[in-house]
């Protein structure tokens, strides 16, 4: 999905400047979840419907934006990593599972793969 921004001409008598920012991974993470967790699709679904979160790092930051919490280790929410073409399961605590959420609260003991045949346009 796209969202126009709307970027207001400079004054004749201003000059346009431009920035560049360089962000490093977590940052970046916490930066896309801030915005995943804004979108107004997340929000209603939130308020209204089922959101289901995969595992994995980045996912554990939205998992964060969305309930306030703090995930450690963010590693630990994914079952391995690729690396220079190489795959390796993490040695840390067991693999996450996915997060169920129905109208903002979690869904206990919930199973993704069940949940997910439930949604449509109204959930």
């Amino acid at each position: 999905m796209f969202y126009e921004v709307k970027v207001p001409d400079p004054r004749p008598d201003k000059k346009k400047m431009s920035a560049l920012v360089i962000l490093n991974p977590s940052e970046s993470r916490r930066l896309l979840a801030k915005a995943i967790v804004a979108l107004p699709e997340v929000q209603n679904a939130w308020k209204n419907g089922i959101i289901i979160i995969a595992r994995g790092i980045t996912n554990a930051y939205v998992t964060e934006e969305l309930f306030k919490i703090s995930i450690e280790p963010k590693a630990g929410q994914t079952a391995g990593i690729i690396c220079n073409g190489i795959a390796n399961n993490h040695s840390g605590p067991p693999v996450c599972t996915w997060h169920v959420i129905r109208n903002g609260k979690p869904v206990e003991n919930a199973d993704s793969t069940v949940e997910i045949l439930k949604f449509g346009p109204r959930t």
